[in-house]
């Protein structure tokens, strides 16, 4: 085949399933069975993380992609919260910081994607609330990687 329409199939495919390739996670909206299960759609997947870079809380393209994924899956009546969190290195109050600034970034792209502003609450976590645990992993990057992160929590009522 061509490489030239190889490469055009290539680039077209993520469109047609939706715009949201492998990076995501997901390419459909499964609610159905989320419902059943009372967990969300991005709970199930584990697209309600979003991953940041060590000490920073800008989003990566790839970060962009997951939040504008994650707006359309929170249904209008939703809240979320979004729990930012970082690594252990640093002082609290810098990783606090760092925790509520990664969530405001997560925030300002939920809300440029449709979700309304009062519907979403954010909270940080900073380093004293990991995720997982740190004994569990021989690879000690792997679990820092882990907890740089905000995690969105559809709120049940």
């Amino acid at each position: 085949m061509n490489a030239k329409i190889l490469l055009g199939l290539m680039a077209i495919v993520p469109v047609i399933l939706g715009g949201c390739t492998n990076k995501c996670g997901i390419s459909t909206k499964d609610g159905a069975s989320a419902a059943a299960t009372g967990v969300s759609v991005l709970e199930q997947t584990g697209a309600n993380n979003i991953y940041f870079n060590f000490g920073k809380s800008n989003l990566t393209k790839e970060a962009t992609e997951r939040a504008k994924f994650q707006a359309s899956q929170i249904q209008s009546s939703d809240h979320v919260t979004l729990e930012g969190r970082a690594d252990e290195r640093g002082t609290s109050e810098f990783n606090m910081a760092l925790g509520a600034k990664r969530a405001e970034a997560v925030k300002k792209e939920l809300v440029a994607n449709g979700v309304s502003e009062g519907n979403i609450s954010t909270i940080s976590y900073g380093k004293d609330s990991p995720v997982g645990n740190r004994s569990d992993y021989k690879d000690i990057e792997e679990y820092h990687a882990l907890n740089r992160v905000v995690t969105t929590v559809i709120d049940t009522k």
